[in-house]
This record gives C-alpha cells, structure tokens and sequence, in this order.
C-alpha cells in the first residue's frame, strides 16, 4: 500500500477526508436551509406584495444536492472501508486493518446510521413542509402549483437518489470477503 511520510497508508487519509467533507455538507445543509428559509419568510410584506418568499422553492432542491453529495463520499468510504477489510492477516495486520474488518462485521444488521437517518428525515420533511406551504399559501394558482410540484419533484427524487444509494451499497458490500 503506498503511504504517507509518517507510514500511515494515503487510503486511510483519503477515508478520514471524506468523512470531514460529509460532516461539513451535513452542517452546510442545515445552514443553508436555515440562511434560505429565513430570507424567503423574512422579506414578506404585511401586503403580500413580496414574491421573494418563492426562494423557499429552491429549499428542497438544496437538500436533494447536499444528499447526493453526501451519498457519493458515503459510498466513496465504504469502498475503502471494504477495501482495508479485505486484507488478510498474512498480507497486513497494523490496527487500522483489523478496526476496518471489525467495523465491517460490526455493521451487519445494524441498519442506517444515525447520520443517514437525519440525512433523509430531514429532506424528507423539509419537501412535506414545501409541499404543504403550497398546498396553503394563499394566492395565485401558480405559485401554489410550482411549491407544491417543487416539494412533490424533489421527494421523488430524493427517494431515486436514495435507491441508487441503496443499490450502489449492496454491490460494494459483495467486494467483502471477510
């Protein structure tokens, strides 16, 4: 395995850096949700005469970016982890090897991470509230169609994006030989 100059193999930097970058997406989410969302109920007039409240459309396509950035560098560490775990004891034995095969058996039947969970639930529910505002908001036929497409649009997506995730996951996982 090619390594770094303190010995350490380059994998494992690569492993650690993308669990910093799907850490940071999943607090930038949050942010920027929060920056988009309060910008659009911010700047609505006691007249309603404020379109800039339709910038909260774009909310779900925000988390449905994030997510499937998110997914791409989970998918990216479960390549490696399986990668690392699938070195026998003859061919390499340090402790990141061994941590990486027990992280692997560990997660049998564990199901989705807390990380996962809060990845979906929370784009899940942000389309369920887009969904609804266009569902209630009151005004022109249009504004209400293009919230409520929005929301139903990137839930379906998010649900695609999820599938592939899924997918992609089990094929990984039949790399493992241990």
């Amino acid at each position: 395995m090619e390594t770094k100059e303190q010995g350490k193999p380059i994998i494992f930097e690569e492993l650690l850096q993308a669990q910093k970058a799907r850490n940071d997406f999943m607090k930038w989410k949050l942010i920027i949700i929060s920056a988009v969302g309060s910008t659009g109920l911010g700047f609505i007039k006691p007249d309603g005469s404020s379109n800039l409240y339709l910038i909260i459309i774009l909310i779900p396509l925000i988390c449905l970016y994030v997510d499937l950035l998110c997914r791409n560098l989970s998918i990216r560490s479960m390549k490696i982890n399986v990668f690392a775990s699938n070195f026998s004891n003859n061919e390499e034995s340090s402790f990141d090897i061994q941590y990486h095969r027990f992280y692997q058996d560990m997660r049998k039947g564990m199901g989705s991470s807390l990380e996962s969970i809060a990845l979906i639930w929370s784009t899940l529910i942000i389309n369920f509230i887009v969904t609804f505002i266009g569902l209630i908001v009151p005004s022109d036929n249009w504004i209400k169609t293009l919230f409520v497409v929005s929301g139903i649009l990137t839930l379906i997506l998010s649900l695609g994006v999820q599938k592939i995730y899924d997918t992609q996951k089990k094929e990984v996982l039949k790399f493992k030989k241990y």
